[in-house]
């Protein structure tokens, strides 16, 4: 059984034994936190050896899209060249139940 306690305390589950006696706490990847490999706290807890692991540095957050904004920015994106920019936000404004003003943030 193999947990993960980060520098900010909250305890994660790292494997399948420590899964069923913890059921309640996150795995680090669903927390999108960054641990080692079970092996090597293994290792490092019973067999003294150094970790090789070192903690990412942190990505910047993107700005992520929904399904539906990605949809609108497709239609805008594949509309053919005879219909004009401006139909074809208030087209496909009126097909997603937006104002046009969402539609273009």
């Amino acid at each position: 059984m193999v947990w993960w306690v980060p520098k900010e305390g909250v305890v994660y589950k790292l494997n399948g034994p420590s899964h069923m006696v913890t059921p309640g706490l996150k795995w680090t990847r669903d927390a999108g936190i960054d641990a080692p490999p079970t092996h090597e706290i293994v290792d490092y807890v019973f067999h003294d050896k150094p970790m090789s692991w070192s903690a990412p540095s942190p990505i910047p957050k993107l700005h992520a899209y929904t399904v539906k904004e990605y949809k609108i920015y497709r239609a805008i994106i594949d509309t053919p060249f005879s219909v004009s920019e401006e139909q074809a936000v208030r087209n496909t404004a009126k097909r997603n139940s937006v104002s046009v003003e969402e539609e273009k943030k």
